[in-house]
């Protein structure tokens, strides 16, 4: 079976996709409506960035190979994995063959044990050859290899439930990158040595990336190893002992006025809409920028005279699973809301051009949003900064600073201290006007100094 031919599209709209070739003896298998032959699979992979789908076109190339050679899914013959040698067959069935050479004509098989698995195997080589048929079976008796341990190790964290849903995506991410660079087909764990992991680590290096993100990555992998040692996949883990100096930590703090000055007028921020329309939610609400992004339509509350009061903000990065309200008072805050939601249904999504990637809806733009403020800023595209798209959030806790607010007024307003959903919104209790009262207070302290 040899690798398929693919490449990346650029759809309408900025997403990418992966366009996959078929083989010419391949394409009468793959016929459209009117009966001719397919030349290509094409496969949206859902982003527009093209690291992303560089990575995510890589990890779904064994997919699309099963497909192109409508091969039976290996899973569902999956047994457990054996420590005894496998059977080698000739194609005479009543010749077996243990440790003597391979004759011509050979298939492997597994024991008389998994007959449906035999009977497979032998339709496959029949078809394809004995080459396909032996990397199909490697796949349906467990046999990992680098490109395939991801996905092993996911399945494994899925039984156990271990680790986030977030957090295993962001794994796999790491892991599928790291089999992409190595480029060696059907290579194994064990293969990976220590030299193999520091030509690595220093590679992402020299391309530029980010000492924290590169343990980050380390992380992953070495995770990856962990899991295979007690399967005897691997013997080590090539990924201990590696010294990255992280970046010197710069201390982050708010923005100054005239930085939020620039940003308000930088050509960058403002021909994008979503760039320019967080820059003033953010700074005037308060909020995470993964809270802002994953808002829906029936999450912003309104007057019963349909007046925007503010909104219901949920499964943030902190404070998972609770919610929260923060009252929006700044005109300009409260235009954005009015027009992104217009016309929408109740389960739209007020950011509806975002493009959720591995940490959610603000995973592709908050890349972008930080690019252009360190632009606007005249900042290093790459690297340690005192500022990012936190400092819009210390901007808005330094005006309520100023405003005089108490530390606890500061945390309340701000969602440190989550509270009740009833007490602030579905009454007209104390709570929601008092909370709507220290915003107020905190956005005028933000027109005078930073706005005006």
């Amino acid at each position: 079976m040899n690798a398929l031919k693919w490449n990346l599209l650029t759809r309408r709209g900025g997403g990418y996709a992966i366009r996959v070739y078929i083989p010419s003896d391949l394409q009468h298998l793959h016929t459209t409506a009117s009966g001719k032959p397919k030349l290509e699979i094409v496969r949206g992979l859902k982003t527009k960035d093209r690291r992303e789908a560089q990575t995510k076109a890589v990890a779904l190339l064994p997919e699309l190979t099963a497909v192109v050679y409508q091969l039976p899914d290996a899973k569902a013959f999956k047994v457990r994995p054996r420590t005894k040698k496998v059977a080698v067959y000739s194609d005479d069935p009543a010749e077996r063959f243990e440790d003597k050479p391979k004759p011509s004509g050979f298939v492997h098989v597994v024991d008389d044990q998994h007959p449906a698995l035999d009977q497979e195997v032998e339709k496959i080589a029949a078809v394809h050859g004995d080459e396909t048929a032996r990397k199909w079976m490697e796949r349906a008796i467990g046999k990992v290899t680098l490109a395939s341990a991801p996905d092993e190790y996911k399945e494994h964290c899925d039984r156990r439930g271990i680790t986030d849903q977030r957090t295993r995506k962001k794994r796999l991410r790491h892991q599928a990158e790291f089999a992409e660079w190595y480029e060696v087909e059907d290579a194994k764990l064990r293969d990976i040595s220590f030299l193999d992991a520091t030509t690595y680590i220093d590679d992402l290096l020299d391309r530029g990336q980010a000492p924290k993100t590169v343990i980050d990555k380390v992380s992953s992998l070495g995770t990856l190893w962990q899991w295979a040692l007690p399967l005897g996949l691997a013997q080590m883990n090539p990924w201990r002992g590696h010294k990255i100096k992280a970046e010197q930590n710069l201390q982050k703090r708010a923005f100054e006025p005239a930085e939020i000055a620039k940003l308000r007028t930088h050509e960058r921020l403002l021909k994008e809409p979503k760039h320019i329309d967080l820059v003033i939610l953010l700074l005037f609400v308060g909020c995470r920028i993964e809270e802002l992004c994953s808002l829906r339509v029936e999450q912003v509350t309104k007057t019963s005279k349909g007046k925007i009061t503010g909104l219901i903000v949920k499964d943030g990065k902190r404070g998972k699973g609770t919610k929260d309200w923060f009252p929006v008072v700044a005109t300009d805050a409260l235009e954005i809301l009015e027009r992104r939601i217009k016309g929408k249904a109740p389960t739209d999504m007020v950011f509806d051009e975002l493009t959720p990637g591995a940490q959610g809806y603000s995973h592709n733009v908050a890349k972008t949003l930080r690019a252009a403020v360190r632009d606007a800023l005249g900042l290093p595209a790459s690297g340690a900064a005192e500022v990012d798209n936190h400092s819009f959030r210390r901007t808005h806790a330094t005006a309520a600073e100023n405003a005089q607010l108490m530390p606890h007024e500061i945390d309340r307003l701000q969602r440190r201290v989550t509270g009740s959903i009833a007490g602030d919104v579905y009454s007209s209790g104390p709570v929601a006007k008092e909370k709507a009262k220290l915003q107020k207070r905190v956005t005028n302290k933000l027109l005078e100094r930073y706005w005006k």
